[in-house]
């Protein structure tokens, strides 16, 4: 029998996903990664992925889901909805219906695309579909209100023909409750989606309701091997868990957790939002190096410090070095198929950069940090405000700090009447 495009997509996909598994279970257990003439250790030890290794990420997954509640309680926003998004039906190769209770029937689905990347444009669609959501109307009022966005986490999971679908639980203020449904579901009628507000406190509540879709995606951590659900996450590059830029960035808070009071997420957070951390660079999203500083050039590092002001006013300063740019050699043990990769520049192209404690714009191209001038129409209230107390009016120019003690007057921040810049001479003898 011919096969029709649906099901050539379908079994093409798993044999791409055999082919993967097999070539990433030999590069894990027979390959190394040497980063100095001196360390050499395998990759399957050094992986610690949440597809290799996922138990190594459930203590922090836990603290993460339990901080995002705590903190949406405690700003305000206390009701949570829980959401399935789907993608739409061109990206699905098959269509499944219920004969009767947890049995199924899997047809083709006339209407599939027949794209092999079908995967990748169901995920796509799913994310660019809630990045869009959150640009509603809705959330600019939530904003505007409550001086935070939309508080949400999201995992993804695959039907049994490989197409994601998301769930999530976003938090949102009580008096938004209503309007958020029905702007979820007028915007969401595209494919099929569900919504649900009412939870069981005594069995949990909606956390116990997210946590179990994303444990269900560790579930081959129990049985200690490569699975065709993980092998899934790790040949389409899917992330099994995302939140919302609630809480403190990850990248900072891997590198100062190893402190006991900084183990809580939640706390860390509060802490962070109120003005305890220092960062003095970007932190750059590659891996840090750990050598005697005695032995670094600035030409080849750049060193990162994380300031944390505890309690009594003692600083605590945690270095994290970044190499700028080194070449990786995969090898195997008997040394006959070295394979020399070409050097890796990060960062060649001009990419956006935020400094943790400035509120100033940069880039980041070829190794140097380039400011960016940036209106003060464009700041936050909280940027705004900060940005005018930053400022001294016996050293700035004048008529810089009239501009902004004057945006600051017209956005209800500071008392005062709106003066004409005239009136800020920087000529003392006029």
């Amino acid at each position: 029998m011919k096969l029709n495009l649906q099901t050539k997509a379908v079994k093409i996909q798993r044999w791409f996903k055999f082919q993967f598994a097999t070539f990433l279970h030999y590069k894990l257990t027979t390959s190394a990664l040497r980063l100095t003439e001196i360390t050499k250790v395998s990759l399957f030890d050094l992986n610690s992925t949440a597809n290799i290794r996922p138990e190594r990420y459930h203590g922090e997954i836990w603290n993460r889901v339990n901080a995002l509640r705590k903190y949406a309680d405690y700003i305000g926003f206390t009701t949570p909805v829980f959401m399935t998004i789907t993608p739409k039906t061109q990206h699905k190769p098959t269509k499944q219906i219920e004969i009767k209770k947890n049995v199924y029937k899997i047809y083709n689905n006339k209407n599939f695309d027949g794209s092999f990347s079908y995967v990748n444009d169901a995920r796509c669609y799913i994310s660019d579909k809630w990045t869009r959501f959150t640009r509603e109307r809705l959330f600019g009022d939530i904003k505007k209100k409550y001086g935070e966005g939309v508080i949400f986490m999201r995992t993804y999971e695959p039907h049994i023909d490989g197409t994601p679908h998301a769930h999530l639980v976003a938090f949102i203020p009580p008096e938004f409750k209503d309007r958020f449904v029905n702007v979820a579901k007028h915007f969401f009628n595209e494919s099929r989606f569900d919504i649900k507000t009412e939870f069981d406190d005594e069995k949990g509540g909606v956390v116990a309701y997210i946590l179990k879709y994303i444990l269900k995606s560790f579930e081959h951590a129990k049985e200690g091997h490569f699975d065709d659900v993980a092998c899934w996450y790790a040949y389409h590059k899917i992330r099994r868990f995302t939140t919302s830029r609630t809480l403190i960035p990850l990248q900072v808070f891997r590198r100062i957790q190893k402190m006991e009071e900084l183990q809580d997420i939640y706390k860390t957070t509060l802490d962070y939002k109120n003005g305890r951390f220092e960062v003095s660079l970007a932190y750059h999203p590659f891996a840090p190096v750990y050598k005697d500083l005695s032995e670094l050039s600035s030409q080849d590092y750049k060193i990162a410090t994380i300031s944390i002001i505890v309690d009594d006013g003692e600083n605590t300063s945690f270095q994290v070095i970044y190499e700028k740019s080194f070449n990786i050699d995969f090898f195997v043990p008997d040394n006959k198929h070295n394979v020399k990769l070409k050097p890796i520049i990060h960062h060649s192209k001009a990419i956006p950069v935020h400094i943790l404690g400035d509120l100033k714009q940069y880039f980041y191209k070829d190794g140097e940090l380039i400011e960016v001038v940036r209106s003060i129409n464009n700041y936050s209230r909280y940027e705004l405000l900060q940005y005018y107390h930053s400022l001294d009016p016996l050293t700035c120019n004048l008529q810089h700090f009239g501009l902004v003690q004057n945006e600051c007057i017209k956005r209800g921040l500071i008392g005062g009447e709106i003066q004409s810049l005239n009136d800020f001479n920087t000529n003392i003898g006029a």
